[in-house]
């Protein structure tokens, strides 16, 4: 569940519902502010996370990341 391997780009997951989200959501804003133009894929599964999901998409939105939810 905790795989990360930065070097191909997977920068990690936690074990918490949809946290995988946020994670993805701060990798896009850091690349954002360095002025990188990458996209972050994030896989999750909805379960009870709902709440962190709608919150991190809102934001995400707001501030125009480059997220793709898969």
């Amino acid at each position: 569940m905790h795989l990360s391997t930065p070097e191909n780009g997977v920068l990690g997951a936690t074990g918490f519902v949809a946290g995988n989200l946020a994670l993805a959501a701060g990798a896009a804003w850091a690349a954002q502010a360095q002025g990188r133009q990458k996209h972050q894929r994030i896989f999750f599964a909805m379960g009870d996370g709902r709440r962190r999901v709608h919150e991190t998409l809102n934001l995400a939105a707001l501030w125009r990341l480059r997220c793709v939810r898969v």
